[in-house]
């Protein structure tokens, strides 16, 4: 397993997304500069497009910057971009940055949405990020939320930074519903399984004791937890 499978299958995932010259890239700049770890400087320097950062509640998470849409990505492209939009399609959560100072920003947004959808992605849980407000200037709060409170738009500028703070803690609100804490007790024959948290899940510390009977502390996607008991289960049940 590569080192870019494994960061992605351990951490949550932020995925950018979004219409070609929305300011993608300047903001994923302007995010991993505010946010990555001095530590994480190598892991940085191996994929320009992949890099490390540090919430307050989740912990570490990887985010992704991918390739601009354009409206009616010709079929054979969107096959062609596949293995890069593969880190949309596996996030725990998707940036949709969008150029709030463009004339067709709904066009835009229901193409990027399109794209999207033909990739399987459409599922994963969107967070709109409402970019260039340095140009378009901010029009009520900078984060607004749904009736239950989860935040579902944040204004921002890339190029002078406003936002950005809010934009992290957003982030990091929305990821740690997904992310929990867990114990799993594993027996000695049960070494597949603790291979499986290391591919899984963040290992937090594992300790053995004198049965020879594993507590791994794991933090971990609810989706993977759920992998793992169900891999647990079937093993139990062979």
């Amino acid at each position: 397993q590569s080192r870019r499978a494994r960061a992605r299958s351990e951490t949550a995932t932020v995925a950018l997304a979004g219409y070609t010259n929305a300011g993608k890239s300047t903001l994923f700049n302007r995010l991993t500069q505010s946010a990555v770890h001095a530590a994480d400087q190598l892991f940085a320097t191996l994929d320009p497009t992949l890099r490390q950062i540090s919430l307050p509640l989740t912990g570490k998470a990887v985010i992704s910057d991918t390739v601009g849409f354009i409206r009616a990505l010709p079929h054979g492209l969107v096959e062609s971009f596949k293995a890069t939009l593969e880190e949309v399609t596996e996030a725990t959560l998707i940036l949709h940055v969008v150029d709030a100072s463009a004339g067709e920003k709904q066009e835009r947004m229901d193409a990027v949405n399109g794209v999207l959808s033909e990739i399987g992605a459409r599922e994963v849980p969107q967070l709109l990020i409402l970019n260039k407000s340095d140009i378009q200037g901010v029009t009520g709060p900078l984060v607004r939320r749904d009736a239950a409170g989860k935040p579902y738009s944040v204004q921002v500028s890339s190029l002078t930074g406003v936002g950005l703070p809010e934009l992290l803690s957003c982030i990091d609100e929305l990821i740690s519903d997904d992310v929990v804490t867990t114990v799993l007790t594993l027996k000695p024959e049960q070494g597949m399984i603790r291979a499986k948290c290391f591919e899984l899940a963040s290992v937090i510390e594992e300790v053995m004791d004198e049965n020879g009977t594993i507590a791994m502390h794991l933090r971990i996607e609810k989706k993977n937890l759920a992998r793992l008991n169900a891999a647990l289960t079937a093993m139990k049940a062979g």
